[in-house]
């Protein structure tokens, strides 16, 4: 299992970028489809639109299409779990204080 954010997810598909030959190089060969998340494919999208226009954007959707790609959901319950975290580590250093 290979994760993999927006920056990766464009040197993949925008040829300008200096690790493009290496990303492309690294990832074809796989027998597993990278992970990533919406908001990961998001980004790469917008980014992709203001830097090579609707074909880029294409090349992005292809890499779904073409079982390259897989987007993986976050479960509410880690939001959840986070925020039982963030506010138990609030209390423990409000004690410390």
């Amino acid at each position: 299992m290979i994760l993999c954010d927006a920056g990766v997810l464009l040197c993949l598909v925008d040829r300008t970028q200096p690790q493009h030959t290496a990303y492309q190089n690294a990832v074809m060969p796989l027998a597993k489809p990278l992970i990533t998340t919406w908001s990961c494919l998001t980004e790469a999208m917008y980014l992709a639109l203001h830097r090579g226009g609707w074909m880029m954007q294409k090349q992005l959707g292809q890499l779904l299409l073409d079982k390259m790609l897989t987007i993986i959901e976050i479960p509410l319950i880690s939001f959840k779990f986070a925020d039982k975290i963030k506010k138990q580590t609030k209390f423990d250093l409000e004690k410390l204080g």
